[in-house]
């Protein structure tokens, strides 16, 4: 059975956008992408009277983590008739009116020489090979996967061709910019593109004149603002997914966990933060034809929400810093201590031998609205999953 991944009041508009039984991202993500509208203020209205497609923006927001769910991965790295599909799209294969689309969307952009989103010139079995061949692969392409739904939708005539435009642009570049955590992650695949024989970003937005992996920027108003609000959820909303998937990172620690929480959920976001910001003149200038008046109304509810999501960021690591505590010393070894909300303590700890325990008061935390107590009441949790799942962690009492 399928059932709409979108809300309500934007399936009305979009309901033909569907998914089999997937949880998690995908709801949560259309949730926080109206959360986090609405906290520039009253934005659900502001941001309907700028002409912005509301509608566009939380359809694109929801299919934009499908990457991060088995399902999603599996397109990239199993072969099968939906993988071959996507994978035909995604290189601008014209033999189907999805990828004569997604050519002429991104020749008109970036030009016939990155007129597709994975290297045309790698078969299919190529691609999967580099996918599962390299850890940071997928991550660093999961908003690749989400496409599926588009194809599907618009191969059988139940979207418009300006649907899947306005959808693409949305999903396109909503990790970036290219600054902060993500420019470290994709100079580390960098370093290793010539060992790995890794080349499926030729050809494509994601390469640069260097042929190294890059990230680009939001090309319209609506991709812009769900870039905008992501990194809102990368550092804050995000801290518990990050907090997992950092420490099942090949040989990561717990002191680095910390450290990668403090740097990447906030002080990198707002670097990425600033440069969405500054790229706002000029994202608006790619809109000759825009009339004055909504020109002046998207650019200041951008301006807006990127000072809005600064200022919500700022306040949420001086709120982690206030309750979070660390230790080490030869005979004690590593404690990551840290107080919530409502008082209750919950401790992370590696010992003198390299033994991992997690414990929590018996204390129970209290459901809250609040998002900084919402947020950091897991994240510690999420840690121990990840050592959980990697094998570096056991669990006591």
């Amino acid at each position: 059975m399928q059932t709409t991944i979108l809300p309500p009041a934007i399936a009305a508009q979009h309901g033909h956008l569907h998914q089999d039984a997937v949880d998690g991202p995908t709801h949560l993500n259309s949730k926080h992408i109206l959360r986090v509208i609405d906290s520039a203020g009253k934005a659900e209205n502001e941001i309907r009277d700028a002409k912005f497609d509301l509608a566009a923006i939380v359809s694109g927001d929801t299919i934009s983590d499908h990457g991060k769910t088995p399902e999603g991965q599996a397109l990239l790295k199993e072969q099968s008739s939906d993988s071959d599909l996507l994978l035909n799209v995604l290189k601008g294969d014209t033999s189907t009116k999805s990828g004569r689309l997604v050519h002429e969307v991104l020749a008109e952009i970036f030009g016939d020489e990155h007129a597709a989103l994975l290297n045309p010139e790698l078969s299919n079995d190529q691609i999967r090979q580099q996918f599962n061949s390299y850890w940071r692969l997928p991550l660093a392409f999961h908003e690749l996967p989400g496409y599926i739904f588009l194809i599907r939708d618009f191969e059988n005539d139940q979207i418009t061709k300006d649907d899947f435009k306005k959808i693409m642009l949305v999903n396109l570049g909503h990790n970036g910019p290219n600054e902060g955590w993500w420019k470290g992650f994709f100079e580390a695949i960098n370093n290793d593109l010539a060992e790995f024989n890794i080349n499926l970003h030729l050809g494509t937005p994601f390469a640069d004149d260097e042929g190294n992996i890059t990230y680009p920027m939001p090309e319209s108003p609506e991709g812009f603002t769900h870039a905008a609000a992501d990194r809102m959820d990368q550092a804050i909303d995000g801290l518990p997914k990050l907090s997992k998937e950092i420490s099942k990172a090949p040989g990561m620690d717990i002191f680095d966990v910390q450290d990668n929480l403090l740097g990447t959920c906030q002080t990198w976001t707002l670097g990425q933060v600033r440069a969405l910001k500054e790229y706002i003149p000029k994202l608006m200038d790619k809109f000759p034809e825009m009339g004055e008046v909504e020109k002046l109304q998207k650019t200041n509810f951008m301006e807006r929400l990127v000072d809005r999501v600064s200022g919500q960021i700022l306040r949420f690591r001086d709120y982690i810093k206030s309750r979070l505590k660390w230790s080490s010393d030869e005979k004690n070894g590593e404690l990551i201590e840290f107080t919530h909300a409502d008082d209750m303590v919950e401790k992370l700890a590696k010992d003198a031998d390299g033994n991992y325990s997690h414990h929590i008061s018996l204390h129970q935390p209290q459901d809250t609205e609040d998002f900084l107590g919402r947020s950091s009441a897991r994240f510690l949790t999420r840690v121990v999953q990840g050592f959980n799942e990697s094998e570096r962690y056991k669990q006591t009492a």
